[in-house]
């Protein structure tokens, strides 16, 4: 929530108050997808030239693009792993 400085909280719409959203651009490694059938892929994110694990964001890209990743993610892929805590809940792949 963003309000403007001095105002007062009033109920009902109002310039003065304003529902926001903050979002933040950063470079991470992809170190990872989770593909289950039917349903979006995840990327498995990790701080550069750590592997340590900052979350998942959904694979959404264009048709070519998203093409593209998974040829480069079979060209690099090695063996499937899980590690706890890592995995989002409900995922049923390891």
């Amino acid at each position: 929530m963003s309000k403007r400085r001095g105002s007062k909280y009033r109920s009902g719409p109002t310039t003065n108050w304003l529902k926001t959203k903050s979002f933040t651009e950063s470079e991470f490694e992809l170190f990872g997808v989770e593909r289950e059938q039917g349903k979006p892929a995840f990327a498995r994110m990790a701080v550069p030239g750590t592997r340590k694990y900052v979350g998942s964001a959904f694979v959404s890209v264009n048709r070519e693009m998203r093409e593209r990743l998974w040829k480069r993610v079979q060209e690099h892929a090695g063996p499937r792993t899980c590690q706890s805590g890592q995995r989002r809940s409900g995922s049923s792949r390891g």
